[in-house]
């Protein structure tokens, strides 16, 4: 086994993943309104939905990293939804830690 074969060296140590050019947070969403504008016949319609969507979070991301997003959620949603996907992490009305 060569050495080139042993070792992945990324190029960026904070390189994200990407689709089609977009990162995850903005990839994902995208994708599944196309999908169901292809799935109920209104592909067009919800093309145009999701081209919007990627402005308005590009508008809310600016100067921000692929995480904000999600610290967006854990902050404004009920613990009951972020604690069904996110097993470990304490409630967000939880905001200070107790001496």
């Amino acid at each position: 086994m060569s050495d080139e074969a042993k070792y992945k060296i990324c190029r960026l140590v904070d390189q994200q993943i990407r689709i089609v050019g977009l990162p995850i947070d903005e990839a994902l969403p995208v994708g599944i309104l196309c999908g169901v504008g292809l799935f109920v016949g209104q592909l067009l319609v919800m093309m145009v939905i999701a081209v919007v969507y990627w402005f308005t979070i590009r508008h809310f991301k600016k100067g921000q990293g692929s995480s904000f997003l999600l610290n967006v959620l854990y902050w404004f949603l009920p613990g009951v939804i972020m604690s069904a996907v996110f097993k470990t992490l304490p409630t967000s009305s939880i905001r200070y830690w107790q001496k």
